[in-house]
């Protein structure tokens, strides 16, 4: 009798670990793919959605992204660009869900793609040698702020609304 109860206890046990082990692994598996999506070496953020761009812990390789940089971050995970002490966010390139730009001014460098993108003030501008392309694949509400195609940001829109808040003109030519 005494011998079934320890058998029966350390198939328990055996339970138990296999139970903690599959959990380890599926935490582990959940965490790679949010970082699958972005390519090696882009530096890929890590916070809760919703937190600021601006914060250097907020990202995988603890820096915030600019000069010749590449920012990726989840679909379905919203990245805030509050105003900052700088004058210009500078990336080379974007890619994720939500981009909120409250205040501060992205000059991107190459190709981008994000799902949505609200822009609340700030600005979004183009520069470099080579015109940067701003895919947005989703809506795009524009409350405040610029957009400017002056130095070469062309933006894109594949699917979704295009919602203007205030006022707005058009300066130049629009094709």
């Amino acid at each position: 009798m005494r011998g079934i109860a320890l058998l029966g206890r350390s198939r328990l046990v055996r339970l138990v670990i296999l139970a903690g082990v599959l959990l380890c692994t599926a935490g582990v598996l959940a965490a790679q793919s949010s970082a699958a999506t972005c390519p090696v070496g882009d530096d890929v953020f890590v916070a809760p959605s919703g937190s600021a761009w601006n914060v250097k812990g907020n990202w995988s390789e603890d820096v915030v992204p600019s000069g010749e940089i590449d920012a990726c971050w989840a679909s379905g995970t919203t990245v805030v660009m509050p105003a900052s002490d700088h004058d210009e966010e500078g990336t080379r390139s974007i890619t994720g869900g939500t981009l909120e730009v409250d205040g501060a001014n992205l000059n991107l460098g190459t190709a981008s793609s994000i799902d949505s993108l609200e822009m609340n003030g700030g600005g979004l501008s183009g520069s470099g040698l080579k015109a940067a392309a701003l895919t947005v694949n989703g809506p795009i509400t524009w409350s405040a702020g610029s957009i400017s195609a002056e130095n070469g940001l062309y933006v894109n829109q594949t699917s979704g609304n295009i919602s203007i808040v205030r006022s707005w003109r058009a300066e130049s030519s629009w094709r």
